[in-house]
C-alpha cells in the first residue's frame, strides 16, 4: 500500500529491500520490535526508538532521523498502523479513499524537516467492522460465486476485489477485527476466499 500510495502521488516507484546495504542514503526504515531482523535495522537507523515500545499492544513511533524516516511498531499491527498513520497525516491519503473518491494531492517530491508521530496502546483493544447485509455489495460488482444457502437475497458471494477494498479500508482506519459476512461457509471456495483475504490483511 505504501509503495502504491507513493506511486499515485509522485509517479515514482519505491524500491523495497530487506538489508541495510541494499538501501540508498534516503530511506524509510520499517520494523517491528522483537523481530531480530527488524531490531538490527531499527537500532542502526534510530538507536533507542524501540525501547518505549517493548511489550506494548499495537503501539508505534514514527520519526525522521537525518535522511531517513523510521517507522517502528511494538508488534506487527503496531508497525502497520504506524505506517498508515504516517501515510494519512503526511501523504494525505484518506483511509476511506476507495469509497470517498478523495485522491491525495500530486507532488513531485516528498520532503519534511521533522516528523514525530507516536501512539500508545489503544483504549479499545479490538476495533472492527461487521459486514452485515453483504448482499448489498453484490449488485454493483460481478459476484465472486454462489452461496449454498436457503435465505432470500444471499445467494451471491461478494467478489474478492470488493473484500480486498473493504479489508484495506479497515486496516487503514486502524481496525483489527472483521466479520466478513452474515453467513460464512468455509467449505465453499468463494466464501473461504473472503476469509483468506481478511486474514491476509
Amino acid at each position: 500500500d505504501f509503495v502504491s500510495d507513493v506511486r499515485k502521488i509522485t509517479g515514482q516507484t519505491l524500491v523495497v529491500v530487506h538489508r541495510w546495504e541494499e538501501s540508498g542514503p534516503n530511506r524509510v526504515v520499517v520494523g517491528t520490535v522483537g523481530v531480530p531482523e527488524s531490531n538490527a535495522l531499527l537500532t542502526r537507523a534510530a538507536p533507542g526508538v524501540g525501547d518505549s515500545l517493548k511489550g506494548r499492544w499495537e503501539s508505534y513511533r514514527v520519526q525522521s532521523n537525518g535522511n531517513q524516516l523510521v517507522i517502528a511498531g511494538s508488534d506487527e499491527r503496531g508497525t502497520m498502523f504506524g505506517l498508515y498513520a504516517w501515510i494519512e497525516s503526511h501523504l494525505g491519503v484518506d483511509p476511506l479513499y476507495l469509497w470517498s473518491s478523495r485522491a491525495p494531492a500530486q507532488r513531485t517530491t516528498l520532503r519534511w524537516d521533522s516528523i514525530e508521530l507516536s501512539s500508545g496502546e489503544p483504549t479499545f483493544k479490538f476495533r472492527g467492522w461487521f459486514i452485515n447485509d453483504e448482499d448489498l455489495l453484490t449488485g454493483w460488482k460481478e459476484p465472486g460465486g454462489k452461496r449454498h444457502i436457503d435465505y432470500p437475497y444471499y445467494g451471491d458471494v461478494i467478489s474478492r476485489d470488493v473484500m480486498q477494498a473493504i479489508a484495506e479500508s479497515l486496516v487503514r482506519s486502524r481496525c483489527n477485527l472483521i466479520i466478513p459476512a452474515s453467513f460464512i461457509d468455509l467449505f465453499n471456495p468463494p466464501e473461504e476466499a473472503l476469509v483468506q483475504e481478511c486474514a491476509r490483511r
